[in-house]
């Protein structure tokens, strides 16, 4: 992330905040936590001042989209063609195993989450970072 000079800020419920917090330690200086700190308008908002917005599909996944946010969103049990980000300019890093948008509420083998790895999400979080910083600034 440091090679766009863009920050990181981690969002989500009060369920969220020990992952978040984890996450939080684990990761360089300058992350901001604001998982289980925000309500539904102040996500949004967070959302919208954002650059591009990682998420699993979710509603803060539909909300960034919504507000105008560039989104890389992660499928493994659901469909990205049923419930992918609406609009454009977002990308989809989804599973390719068998059980792959089988909307299975629990999973015999999570074979999934060694096939979607982390060089596939940054790879879609780095393009589109990257369009962001070429973007001519409007004006």
């Amino acid at each position: 992330v440091t090679e766009f000079g863009a920050g990181v800020v981690l969002v989500g419920g009060p369920a969220d905040q020990s992952l978040a917090a984890e996450v939080a330690a684990l990761s360089p200086p300058g992350v901001v936590n604001l998982a289980g700190k925000t309500n539904l308008l102040e996500l949004a908002e967070v959302l919208h001042q954002v650059n591009v917005a990682v998420s699993g599909d979710s509603g803060p996944m539909h909300l960034a989209a919504a507000v105008g946010t560039s989104v890389v969103a992660v499928f493994t049990c659901t469909s990205p063609v049923r419930a992918g980000p609406h609009g454009t300019g977002h990308r989809v890093v989804a599973t390719q195993v068998d059980c792959a948008a089988s909307y299975r509420r629990t999973c015999p083998h999570l074979s999934c989450m060694n096939e979607l790895t982390v060089d596939r999400v940054w790879s879609a979080v780095a393009a589109s970072l990257r369009e962001v910083v070429e973007k001519p600034l409007a004006g």
